[in-house]
């Protein structure tokens, strides 16, 4: 079940926001909840706009105004590792699309 905040609480979710610096090639294929409310399956061909402490934030392969906050689980450093679906947010109007450009803006 997807639970969508507003973009503001979203934004506060991801928390210490950087550049994407992780290697996700480990978690290629792995499945994960969306916000649009589908299944998807994390690929190279995904974008990830940014990276928190072991949470990444990707829009939706569908949808481009649904973003997910995505948590890397992980168990080992080995092959056993999860993807969870922590909450998301639907980009409903003009300021909130400027709001995450100006976010991004400064990871730059």
């Amino acid at each position: 079940m997807t639970h969508l905040i507003p973009m503001e609480k979203f934004l506060i979710k991801v928390g210490r926001a950087m550049h994407n610096r992780m290697d996700l090639s480990p978690y290629w294929a792995q499945p994960y909840q969306c916000a649009c409310g589908l299944t998807h399956r994390l690929s190279p061909a995904d974008r990830i706009l940014m990276q928190g402490f072991w949470r990444v934030v990707t829009p939706c392969p569908d949808n481009e105004t649904h973003f997910s906050l995505i948590k890397i689980k992980m168990f080992s450093f080995k092959a056993n590792s999860s993807l969870v679906y922590k909450t998301g947010t639907k980009i409903g109007s003009e300021c909130e699309m400027q709001l995450l450009l100006a976010m991004l803006s400064m990871l730059r």
